[in-house]
């Protein structure tokens, strides 16, 4: 025998994943109470999306489910799996869900014999057709926040900022609902899929202004706003501290600035550019860092105003801050590899650029000064702002020294001098100094730089003990009149000599134009092997070893050869005689070249050798 129950409703309920089919006789399948979902022919339950015949809808297996219980007469409880819960209720067309365009109810399809007794009898009365399932869900739908996307920050005419509202739980594509800013502007937010959120974009028209962007008034419904069990939101109060305000922090700014530069200056101690002008304070509060809000490319350091050159650019990673100061300066503060590159370039400041020493110019192309939102001004071009410089210090020498080695010259030689300056000096900066030999040099300054150099070049009459700078100026030879200029244009005054620093102080420079002399009588009081006599130069003398060779290859200081030894810093020679001397009074020592250290030479130089 059969069941033979009926099927005459449906409902379901997505918090316990059951299915409850109502009608009568469900305990002719099994026992009140019992679980019969191994009898039943699943194939035989569709769930119908939106009633469509072109659809097959929503099939079930066994494997769906995790019960099916006789629960009364009139009650028969199917409960899903987790997995096929979660599969039915994400389907495209289900519950409200519209299927393609279409948006009708739901039906549930139950063929004859989908109800079996535990014999494996199926019912012939158990069919029931387009079902419409009641649900559990009859909460509707809430606004829960107004959020944005958009980054946090200033924003001007012509930009979008995304306005979101999150929704309490899953509503349909195509629910839409109209929000009024603070500015005035409305704003749609549609869901363009089955989600959480509808969305929507704000462009900043002119005149919109607000410090924190934020909804006004409570939301309309453009659209109904329906959750997938057919629940339309009603509500349409703003949700307690979710506004748009309390989320972001979004400032419309459509106000100009009306900042204009008149002046720069710039400081080398730090490299900061400082510009002057009036309403600066339009870009920012005072002590406020815009650096990241000016247009860089609109500076341009112009050397020597010169029109074929692009001069020196800036960019962001060139500044380390550039702060109002207040209304009426800016301050620019480079970092220390610009400013070392801007300082070094040909034709900063005074330098001239392809030999034209004219004044640099600062350019700025309107609109290099916006506010935080963006907002350029029109009124801050500055062309030809001839800049003013805090370096007002006057070079001054530091030392004079020599490149050259330490001893002794004579004429022809030539001498390095170089004169070291507190500070960078221009290329082509010139000095005169005057020597202790009263030989007057001109020293230059070949490239930018601390140092000028010149050439002395010892003539025959010259002579120092330890040649030193005696004066210098800035007038040559002939009476030309020189310069020794910084990057700033200061140009050196003083001509006082650098304390403990002239060329005598750091460098040992003889010039030694007189022959060295012997020409004496030495007095020997034996003359035997062994006895020794000193021979003494006046002054040092370079050929030692030749002299040293003529005494020991003289014949007549005997048969075995006298030797001899330098000493008094090659002043003294002292010769101690070989075996078998023969030599008489009187008799004559003669050295044919003797040279001293300086290179000059003295001939013929003799010495008498008297017995006594």
């Amino acid at each position: 025998a059969g069941p033979t129950n009926t099927i005459t409703g449906a409902a379901y309920h997505s918090g316990d994943k059951t299915l409850t089919l109502s009608g009568a006789g469900f305990n002719t399948m099994g026992t009140v109470g019992s679980d019969v979902k191994s009898n039943m022919d699943w194939s035989k339950l569709v769930w119908d999306l939106d009633g469509s015949t072109s659809n097959a809808g929503v099939t079930f297996s066994v494997g769906d489910v995790t019960s099916a219980i006789v629960t009364s007469a009139t009650v028969f409880t199917i409960t899903l799996t987790d997995t096929k819960a979660a599969s039915l209720t994400s389907t495209v067309g289900f519950g409200a869900d519209g299927l393609g365009s279409t948006n009708a109810a739901d039906n549930i399809d139950v063929a004859a014999g989908f109800s079996r007794d535990a014999s494996g009898n199926a019912a012939t009365t158990d069919a029931g057709a387009n079902l419409s399932p009641t649900y559990s869900d009859t909460v509707k739908p809430l606004v829960t926040s107004f959020t944005s996307s958009t980054a946090d920050g200033g924003y001007k005419v012509g930009e979008t900022i995304n306005i979101t509202a999150t929704v309490g739980e899953v509503i349909l594509g195509g629910s839409a609902i109209k929000v009024t800013l603070d500015t005035g502007d409305e704003v749609t937010l549609t869901a363009s899929t089955n989600g959480t959120t509808m969305v929507g974009a704000y462009t900043v028209g002119a005149g919109d202004s607000s410090a924190d962007l934020t909804i006004s008034q409570a939301f309309s419904i453009t659209s109904a706003v329906t959750d997938v069990y057919g629940n339309a939101l009603s509500v349409t109060t703003l949700p307690a501290n979710q506004n748009l305000g309390d989320n972001s922090v979004l400032v419309i700014d459509t106000a100009i600035p009306t900042s204009t530069i008149t002046a720069a200056s710039y400081n080398s101690t730090g490299g900061i550019l400082t510009l002057t002008g009036t309403n600066f304070t339009t870009l920012a509060a005072t002590g406020t860092d815009v650096k990241a809000n000016l247009d860089w490319s609109k500076l341009v350091w112009d050397l020597d105003g010169a029109t074929n050159d692009a001069g020196v650019s800036f960019a962001l990673s060139d500044i380390t801050s550039a702060t109002v100061t207040n209304a009426t300066s800016m301050t620019i503060d480079l970092t220390a590899a610009k400013q070392s590159s801007l300082q070094a370039t040909t034709g900063f400041a005074a330098d001239g650029l392809d030999a034209i020493n004219t004044n640099d110019q600062v350019d700025i192309s309107a609109g290099f000064t916006r506010d935080t939102a963006g907002n350029a001004s029109t009124t801050d071009a500055a062309v030809n702002l001839v800049p003013t410089y805090a370096d007002s210090t006057k070079p001054t020498v530091s030392s004079f020294t020599s490149t050259t080695t330490n001893g002794s010259y004579n004429s022809g030689d030539t001498i390095n001098i170089t004169a070291t300056m507190s500070e960078s000096i221009l290329a082509g900066s010139k000095m005169t100094v005057t020597l202790s030999t009263t030989d007057l040099v001109t020293l230059t300054a070949l490239q930018n730089g601390t140092t000028l150099v010149g050439t002395y070049t010892v003539s025959a009459t010259d002579v120092s003990s330890d040649l030193a700078v005696s004066t210098y100026s800035l007038t040559d030879a002939v009476g030309t009149t020189n310069a020794v200029i910084d990057a700033f244009g200061n140009a050196m005054s003083s001509i006082t000599l650098p304390a403990g620093q002239n060329l005598s102080d750091n460098a040992a420079l003889v010039i030694d134009n007189t022959a060295l002399f012997g020409n004496a009588t030495v007095n020997i009081n034996q003359h035997a092997a062994g006895d020794a006599f000193a021979l003494t130069f006046n002054e040092a003398v370079a050929n030692t070893a030749v002299l040293s060779g003529t005494v020991a290859a003289n014949a007549t200081l005997g048969t075995t050869a006298a030797t001899s030894v330098w000493s008094n810093s090659d002043k003294t020679m002292t010769v101690t005689l070989g075996a078998g001397e023969s030599f008489n009074t009187d008799m004559s020592l003669v050295f044919a070249s003797v040279l001293d250290i300086a290179g000059n030479e003295a001939t013929s130089v003799f010495y008498t050798l008297d017995i006594v």
